[in-house]
């Protein structure tokens, strides 16, 4: 089974919101059986927040700070992404599930902020995911 907490929404009370699902996946279900957590913060083409204002539907959060990045996608501004990165993977991080979670489409330099290291300090992302899916899990027959 497999994970996904992306986008990450910094809307009023993420924090405890969070903190509650996080509390809720660990009371049914059990890292071993958990492949692999993915983490990303919320982002957008540029286009999005003006046609919800048009239809009405803006959500406040679409108001925080966002950054235009090489990929043409607006993201929050990197303080904000690596708190709310470093809050979800310090929460499940408790729960035992620390090796594995990565990051949805980051840069190297927030992997190195959230987690310590790069992907390609563990031998590249996809390398990892393969053997976090497919290798025989300790314990399992």
């Amino acid at each position: 089974m497999c994970l996904h907490f992306d986008p990450i929404v910094p809307h009023p009370g993420w924090e405890a919101g969070y903190a509650a699902t996080v509390d809720m996946i660990a009371s049914f279900l059990r890292p071993k059986d958990i492949v692999y957590i993915s983490l990303g913060s919320l982002r957008f083409l540029p286009d999005l927040p003006a046609g919800l204002a048009a239809a009405g539907i803006l959500p406040d959060y679409y108001l925080n700070e966002f950054v235009t990045d090489l990929d043409g996608k607006r993201r929050l501004a990197r303080p904000l992404r690596v708190r709310q990165l470093r809050h979800v993977a310090g929460l499940l991080r408790k729960c035992g599930l620390a090796g594995k979670l990565y990051l949805c489409m980051e840069s190297d330099e927030v992997w190195k902020a959230v987690f310590g290291t790069t992907p390609g300090g563990f031998g590249g992302l996809a390398r990892r995911l393969m053997e976090q899916a497919f290798a025989k899990r300790r314990g399992e027959p």
